[in-house]
């Protein structure tokens, strides 16, 4: 079972937004999806798998009730969920949207709910799903795809690439129209890509020091184009939310205000925070080790009413 600590330290008030947190983590020779709220509490099983490698997931808007995996078998699955009452969660079904898809595949599903990208399993390809009539569309080829987001609110897909295991570059590129991309950021090795909640221009990135020997997880704002027709390219917003030079996997709530990333304990051991936004202090959730990938809603139940620019909101001083 997901080993859940009692807080540490307390962050600052959590908002009226919802606040639970979904988890993959071992569960014997098998593997669970987990949901709990932000503080470790009310831990509900949704999904178990077998074996020991592990399935990809999405989890949608917080009204939706939808998540979708990629399973070892190599199935789309969409999975529904209630929460009741006393905040615990139970599945409601699961069915098999396709099946010959790469084994434990990424997935994304999009902000509107209608779509979802993940990798086939002939040669790696990143395909797109649609729910409503069940086709699937390629939007890229190439055996290096490693992970991938939608953004700008659905109108693109970014997809991190790896060159090969020996060259540690990684390379970011926006799709636009299926089968034409555009590279937009390259730099050493980067394990992870998201998106933030409240401004589909800007990713989460989870990336290392260009000498190797960090880890961070900051938020990058993709390329623009300007009404008077110039364009901005990319910039760091925040390249480290953080703060602390090894931390990885990170994705943030459904309304900006708190990040959940996984982090150094006392003896060097994986564990997993929150840390509430711009510069609260870290709270313990997880001591699962580095098998057990976070997520949290992509939208929240009523969209965030940060004033002001949310980018400025969530920068750590």
């Amino acid at each position: 079972m997901l080993a859940l600590a009692s807080p540490l330290q307390a962050g600052k008030p959590g908002t009226s937004q919802p606040q639970e947190i979904f988890f993959r983590a071992p569960n014997g020779k098998g593997t669970q999806l987990v949901a709990a709220a932000r503080d470790g509490s009310n831990v509900s099983t949704l999904f178990t798998d077998s074996g020991t490698l592990y399935f990809g997931f999405d989890v949608g808007s917080a009204d939706s009730g939808v998540i979708i995996l990629g399973t070892r078998a190599g199935e789309l699955k969409h999975l529904t969920y209630a929460k009741n009452s006393a905040g615990v969660f139970a599945q409601l079904d699961v069915r098999t949207l396709r099946t010959g898809i790469a084994s434990s595949s990424a997935v994304d599903l999009s902000p509107d709910g209608t779509r979802i990208a993940y990798r086939d399993a002939t040669d790696g390809a990143l395909m797109v799903y649609n729910i409503a009539d069940g086709t699937t569309t390629e939007w890229s080829r190439g055996p290096w795809a490693w992970d991938f987001v939608w953004a700008r609110g659905g109108a693109s897909l970014v997809l991190l690439e790896q060159s090969s295991p020996v060259d540690q570059r990684s390379h970011l590129y926006e799709i636009v129209t299926p089968g034409e991309r555009v590279e937009i950021l390259n730099r050493r090795y980067m394990d992870a890509v998201e998106v933030s909640r409240t401004d589909a221009n800007v990713l989460l990135l989870s990336y290392n020091s260009e000498d190797g020997q960090q880890t961070f997880v900051g938020t990058w704002r993709m390329p623009m184009s300007n009404a008077d027709g110039t364009s901005t390219p990319g910039e760091w917003v925040n390249p480290s939310l953080a703060g602390r030079s090894f931390s990885s996997r990170g994705v943030l709530s459904c309304d900006d205000s708190y990040l959940l990333y996984g982090g150094s304990g006392p003896a060097g051991q994986q564990m997993w925070f929150t840390k509430t936004l711009p510069s609260g202090a870290d709270t313990v959730i997880s001591k699962a080790g580095a098998n057990a990938i976070p997520q949290s809603w992509s939208r929240c139940a009523t969209p965030p009413t940060t004033a002001g620019d949310p980018l400025i909101f969530r920068e750590v001083p």
